[in-house]
């Protein structure tokens, strides 16, 4: 029985998927706040107390005091909530570092998800599975919390992204007892007495510490290269990750995959796989058998002369450009090849040039593209989402 080593559910991401998927987009030109949809404040408030009640029963099965609540610190979370959607960037703005409503903290932290399902108990989960952010939650210096909730409408203006809900959580220590004085223990409660004013902290006493931006997996920091495209193809079913809530963006992608992959972005149409493998390595119970069939149906992905697909093999670079090349129908290429490495005379150069004057392949600062490395599965999605652009 061959190793999995790729994962590609079949269908599209589910809405009441456990991780949150974050990215990390470029502020458009124009900011869209149509697309955040209004809600009132007693739903908005029910999403905080289910946010609150999740990391305070994380910290307590980990033996942590509780957090609190404060509206002058969700302030601060959901203006930055509301600029994420608006803006459709989910970098971090850093603004919270400046804002005066923190007056008093030693401890300035924030953490941010966000959810295609309304579903807050999914936003905490996936800060519970991310070490950076996980360490928030469990930071016994944060005592109070505020918590920003933005709802999106599902198809934002620019990108199109199908945000559904973002949450921003900001989280403040206190030296000496000092808090917002409308610290409370639930969202709608009572405030807490209020403590002695403490003296503003030297820069010398604050720990500031933004958070590394969410992403779509575990191992998919929301702004490390291609994380944009990794969420959209994990968005669109096209490629999608391990049950342990990694991509593994650094791992090549094997040929049966890259067949699966083609046959979605094809629209998975209507086919019928032969009664008899056409490929001497290719069972008809292989998990992407109809797949591979299909792609070698449309002359997509061929195999070699010895009647072999190699499924588990690794896929070049040059024969992925070739894959897409030929599922663009192999229009006229009129030019040659910039690429350093790419001659006119070697295999695929039509389509590597192809790839490079319609930008679906960049290639690398030194320009090569480097035909005959492996494809990498960043890569992949990248390659994904731009020719599908």
């Amino acid at each position: 029985m061959r190793k999995t080593r790729h994962l590609l559910a079949g269908a599209a991401l589910a809405a009441a998927a456990v991780t949150a998927v974050p990215m990390a987009l470029t502020t458009p030109a124009h900011a869209a706040q149509q697309d955040i949809v209004n809600a009132s404040q007693s739903t908005l408030d029910g999403h905080r107390q289910t946010i609150l009640n999740e990391i305070n029963k994380y910290r307590s099965s980990r033996g942590l005091a509780p957090v609190k609540y404060s509206p002058t610190l969700t302030g601060i979370s959901q203006d930055e909530s509301n600029r994420a959607v608006r803006e459709e960037n989910y970098n971090h703005s850093n603004n919270f570092l400046r804002d005066s409503r923190f007056r008093g903290a030693t401890t300035m932290r924030e953490i941010t998800a966000l959810e295609y399902s309304v579903n807050p108990v999914a936003l905490v989960t996936w800060w519970k599975n991310s070490p950076s952010h996980n360490a928030v939650l469990l930071d016994p210096k944060v005592t109070v919390v505020g918590i920003g909730v933005t709802l999106a409408d599902g198809s934002l203006t620019n990108t199109r992204q199908p945000w559904r809900i973002v949450s921003v959580v900001n989280g403040g220590g206190y030296a000496n007892g000092g808090q917002p004085s409308d610290t409370r223990t639930s969202v709608t409660g009572t405030p807490a007495p209020a403590a002695a004013p403490a003296a503003a902290p030297s820069p010398q006493q604050t720990a500031v510490t933004p958070q590394a931006v969410a992403g779509p997996f575990a191992d998919v920091a929301g702004n490390q290269q291609h994380a944009s495209a990794i969420s959209w193809v994990k968005s669109k079913g096209l490629l999608t990750g391990w049950p342990d809530g990694t991509f593994r963006p650094h791992q090549a992608i094997d040929r049966d995959a890259m067949a699966a992959v083609a046959y979605r972005m094809a629209g998975s149409p209507a086919f019928t796989a032969p009664a008899q493998s056409p490929y001497s390595d290719v069972a008809v119970n292989h998990p992407f058998y109809k797949e591979i069939t299909w792609a070698n149906s449309r002359g997509l992905l061929t195999g070699w002369s010895d009647g072999t697909f190699r499924p588990n093999a690794d896929i070049t670079r040059d024969a992925t450009a070739a894959l897409f090349y030929r599922m663009a129908g192999s229009p006229a290429v009129g030019s040659a090849s910039s690429f350093a490495d790419v001659s006119a005379d070697q295999p695929h150069a039509q389509a590597i040039t192809w790839m490079e004057t319609t930008g679906v392949a960049k290639g690398w600062s030194d320009g090569t593209y480097r035909p005959t490395q492996t494809t990498n599965r960043d890569a992949t999605a990248a390659f994904i989402q731009r020719y599908s652009s």
